[in-house]
């Protein structure tokens, strides 16, 4: 019925597989991508959209070749994603052999089952004229990349699931440990909370494309239901989390961050390469232990099950009181790594308080902290 060049067909099956309910228990409508053919100022064209019954794409438009017929069907994405990623020809096929079966031709001749197309979940709906803020994509990719490792999609913090925009701010949480970046240039009418998974569509655009933000409903919604972006005709939807954020418990907390006094400056790499070495050592209990001595800081693993301890001391500049020297500070070794290894700095200057709740690293529009799980630990 059509032929189609084999890149933008794999881009808009990629895309398409971003949106894809990821069990395979789901219906298949939820795991499908619908193929869909239009034809406009006497050229033929078609458009692929996903809808995983939370989050949806709709590409844009690919002229085609061949056209014979409308092409209006959903296909197991992934299956068709296969057979397009492995192809070695330039050209892909489609044409309806049944009323059950489209041949897909690529290298040989694929046969996929399909439903009709009209069967995919209902699109939300958003008004073009209602834009809500934009930004660049890789402005809004890197924000991502930083906050999702310190989020968490676990449906018992609702709270603090998601990603969190607000008041200029992007928050990041899974309770025991925080990131905040200010200054993101986003200001939303409201607080938007949202999928993390709007990174992952997002990255597989150019850095330099205008993303533009509105929000969207399905339709007899009595509030709005997803985040709705859009680049370079391309349109995506992620599901807004109803809950309120609590961002504002978060910025009380950054607050006191920002005022502590007691100050330990590592170097990235070097504590990483220590951190490598004695993470052998590391057991359920995930507990690294930082204490300050003349010449640097002491980085100590245990397993607790054997006994066995890896210890290795690293440079630092300590501007600490008198007190905290031979003092350990207990912190969990995997969210520590996930401090360093993220965050786009060299020099980490990490301060905490005499009461012992936080581990903190404050850096222009970058704050982060760590709960502490045990202070002056004997």
């Amino acid at each position: 019925m059509f032929k189609i060049n084999k890149n933008p067909l794999s881009f808009g099956l990629m895309l398409a597989s971003k949106a894809l309910a990821q069990r395979q228990q789901e219906q298949i409508i939820y795991r499908s991508v619908r193929i869909k053919t239009v034809v406009e100022k006497k050229k033929a064209y078609v458009y692929f959209e996903s809808n995983s019954g939370h989050n949806a794409i709709r590409t844009c438009l690919y002229e085609i070749q061949d056209y014979k017929k409308d092409v209006d069907v959903l296909v197991d994405c992934m299956k068709l994603m296969e057979i397009v990623t492995k192809a070695t020809v330039t050209e892909i096929s489609f044409e309806l052999i049944d009323e059950e079966n489209i041949l897909v031709t690529a290298n040989g001749e694929n046969k996929l089952r399909f439903l009709p197309g009209k069967m995919t979940p209902e699109f939300p709906v958003f008004k073009e004229t209602d834009l809500a803020g934009m930004m660049k994509t890789k402005r809004f990719v890197d924000i991502c990349k930083y906050a999702v490792p310190f989020s968490t999609d676990d449906v018992h913090k609702q709270l603090t699931m998601g990603l969190c925009i607000d008041q200029n701010r992007l928050h990041a949480t899974d309770e025991v440990k925080q990131l905040t970046i200010s200054n993101i240039g986003l200001k939303l009418s409201e607080q938007l909370t949202f999928n993390s998974v709007a990174k992952d569509m997002v990255s597989l655009f150019s850095d330099d494309l205008d993303l533009n933000f509105y929000f969207g409903a399905v339709d007899g919604a009595q509030t709005k239901t997803h985040l709705v972006l859009t680049v370079d005709n391309y349109q995506m939807y992620i599901i807004k989390y109803q809950t309120e954020y609590a961002s504002d418990i978060l910025r009380e907390v950054n607050e006191k961050c920002e005022k502590f006094k007691n100050f330990i400056t590592i170097a990235k790499t070097s504590t990483l390469e220590v951190l490598s070495r004695i993470l052998v050592f590391q057991d359920a209990n995930d507990i690294l232990s930082l204490t300050s001595i003349e010449n640097g800081l002491i980085l100590e693993v245990t397993n607790f099950d054997t006994g066995e301890t890896g210890k290795e001391v690293v440079d630092a500049a300590l501007e600490i009181s008198d007190e905290f020297y031979e003092q350990k500070i207990l912190v969990s070794l995997s969210n520590f790594k996930i401090l360093l290894e993220t965050l786009p700095f060299e020099s980490f200057k990490l301060s905490f308080e005499d009461t012992g709740s936080f581990l903190a690293f404050v850096d222009g529009d970058y704050t982060a902290w760590l709960t502490i799980k045990k202070y002056n630990a004997e």
